[in-house]
């Protein structure tokens, strides 16, 4: 896939990426060992270059529920 500079989903505060670091508390290196992939994937992930989908996508989701299932909410 080229890379073209502009995002392909804009960022918000829907960003499931960022919405985890936030809940979890976490660096973009502790995300990016978590989801499996790498920091600047996270950034990427973050800045809305690239959407999170199958795999990583799930697995934000589930370690959000986690978060807010230890959180009592």
């Amino acid at each position: 896939m080229a890379r073209t500079g502009r995002p392909i989903a804009q960022p918000d505060a829907d960003n499931v990426v960022a919405t985890l670091r936030r809940v979890r508390g976490w660096s973009q290196a502790q995300t990016a060992e978590a989801l499996g992939v790498s920091r600047s994937t996270v950034s990427e992930l973050e800045r809305g270059i690239y959407a999170p989908k199958g795999p990583v996508l799930r697995l934000c989701q589930l370690l959000m529920a986690e978060a807010a299932a230890d959180s009592g909410e």
